[in-house]
């Protein structure tokens, strides 16, 4: 990922979030992207960064889980540490982690199975479905051999068994759903939540055994989820949602993309030709650094005041596109228009990652492994973007 960034001159202050899931290299790679922009501006920032390694920290249940070990990483380590100093930082940045959405599901089941009686059956039928998948798919087809061939022997169960099974399929459709909803290419954080909440309803309505120690995972993760600051703040901007937030959180939001706004000035601002002072008087010196000071002091209440007035913006349909909404206000609200263009394109999933990863495991194949490395990047690129695929065609 480091080496990518320096390949095409992004400097570890610019990126904003990475999304993950329980992958230690990763989780660690952001600590150390935080890590070295709060070292460079530390005296600017202070307790930012702190604040999401501690809810980094916190979320002791997917760190725990991690198949890596730091201390056989001694060399991984010293490498990544080489290439974060390597960079040129402008002293201004937000480094936050963000959970991947659908691996958040998923744990929230398993966390449900751990609590209940269910593993023996779910492990019988693991062992008569090999077929990959979820365990809503596994009990599935499970049923499926069942209903269309009795002769097999490995199916025959008692009938608490099918009971049980019967209960994982019923319970787990609701969470199947909203894994399927979590596949597009283009969800947003507001519609992950959207998607939590409909599943958490689907499975209060089911009123299992297993649901609801579903539910009551997903309720422990939720606090989680709000104390992350974009995850809140990409919530308060979205309208169809930002009347579930607490004044509490609604104030957390509203700092944090105050804090935002400086960021995205500042980064503005690098690059620009900078005017030469030619004024050697010291009362003229110290005029000009007032004048600074005063801008600045008011900018700053001016964009806060912005956020601040958008709380208990009139509420639209769930079902209505954020993006469209957004494309309207442009005009109306140019500042929190830019500033939702950044939260709406933080990735809620990893799943467009593990769709390239199985892109690049086809086309690198046993009988192709000789492709270079930039003949191996430009298939990528077309694979993954439809439009490229589409434009080849004439479509």
């Amino acid at each position: 990922v480091l080496k990518v960034l320096k390949r095409y001159d992004i400097r570890p202050d610019q990126v904003y979030s990475c999304t993950v899931d329980n992958g230690a290299n990763m989780v660690k790679m952001v600590r150390l992207l935080a890590e070295d922009n709060e070292n460079d501006v530390q005296e600017h920032n202070t307790g930012e960064i702190d604040e999401d390694s501690n809810d980094e920290d916190g979320d002791t249940d997917v760190l725990a889980n991690n198949q890596y070990s730091f201390e056989n990483e001694t060399l991984n380590d010293n490498f990544q540490e080489d290439l974060v100093n390597s960079f040129t930082s402008t002293g201004f940045g937000m480094t936050f982690c963000i959970r991947c959405s659908a691996h958040t599901i998923q744990l929230c089941v398993f966390d449900g199975l751990k609590t209940t009686n269910l593993k023996v059956i779910l492990e019988k039928a693991r062992k008569i479905v090999i077929q990959g998948g979820t365990q809503f798919i596994i009990c599935l087809i499970f049923c499926e051999l069942t209903a269309n061939d009795h002769c097999i022997p490995e199916l025959e169960l008692n009938n608490d068994d099918w009971e049980l099974i019967k209960s994982l399929v019923l319970t787990l459709e609701p969470v199947q759903i909203g894994s399927k909803i979590l596949q597009k290419a283009d969800l947003t954080i507001g519609d992950f939540y959207g998607c939590w909440w409909k599943v958490r309803n689907g499975l209060s309505k089911v009123n299992t055994e297993l649901s609801k120690a579903i539910q009551a995972s997903m309720i422990k993760r939720q606090k989680t989820l709000m104390f992350n600051d974009i995850f809140v703040s990409a919530i308060y901007m979205d309208p169809r949602f930002q009347i579930l937030l607490v004044p509490e959180f609604k104030k957390k939001a509203q700092d944090h993309i105050c804090k935002l706004w400086s960021l995205i000035c500042a980064l503005k601002n690098i690059g620009r030709p900078q005017e030469v002072c030619t004024i050697n008087e010291p009362e003229n010196v110290t005029m000009v650094a007032i004048s600074i000071t005063t801008n600045s002091t008011i900018l700053q209440p001016n964009i806060c005041a912005i956020v601040t007035s958008y709380d208990g913006v009139q509420r639209i349909p769930y079902e209505s596109d954020i993006r469209e909404y957004w494309s309207l206000k442009e005009k109306e609200m140019p500042e929190l228009y830019e500033i939702s263009q950044i939260l709406m394109s933080i990735p809620a999933t990893q799943v467009s990652v593990e769709r390239t990863f199985s892109t690049l495991k086809f086309i690198l194949s046993d009988l192709r492994g000789n492709l270079s490395p930039a003949l191996l990047e430009s298939i990528l690129i077309i694979k993954c973007n439809t439009q490229f695929r589409l434009a080849a065609l004439n479509i």
